[in-house]
């Protein structure tokens, strides 16, 4: 009986960042369309990311990422260059999750549609 394996490519980076979203598996070591996102500093927009992800009496370290699956297409503003980075609009809150009905991703097409807007 010969089974069939099935090797994931890695990116680029060295180091993997891993989405904090119960539920999400999302990591950067396989996949390089997703974008990984820190908390962010003020205290309001944090607690509202923290109570959107239902992580109460959650630590959050400078290390800790939301990743790009759980924003809005609007949310998102995609790089003007090659070499700069995907930003999160400001205030910008997680609201894609598994247990709002979220399932996949946005095609990679439609991301690339969508306007820069930071």
């Amino acid at each position: 009986m010969s089974g069939k394996s099935y090797r994931f490519q890695r990116t680029i980076s060295s180091t993997a960042e891993h989405c904090c979203v119960p539920l999400c598996a999302a990591s950067s070591k396989y996949n390089s369309a997703l974008s990984f996102h820190t908390f962010p500093k003020d205290f309001e927009t944090r607690r509202k990311w923290i109570s959107a992800i239902r992580r109460d009496h959650f630590a959050v370290s400078p290390h800790t990422r939301v990743c790009s699956r759980h924003f809005t297409s609007e949310d998102v503003c995609e790089p003007l260059s090659a070499t700069a980075r995907r930003l999160l609009r400001k205030g910008a809150v997680p609201a894609l999750f598994e247990w709002n009905n979220f399932s996949l991703p946005l095609s990679r097409q439609h991301i690339l549609m969508s306007p820069a807007c930071c």
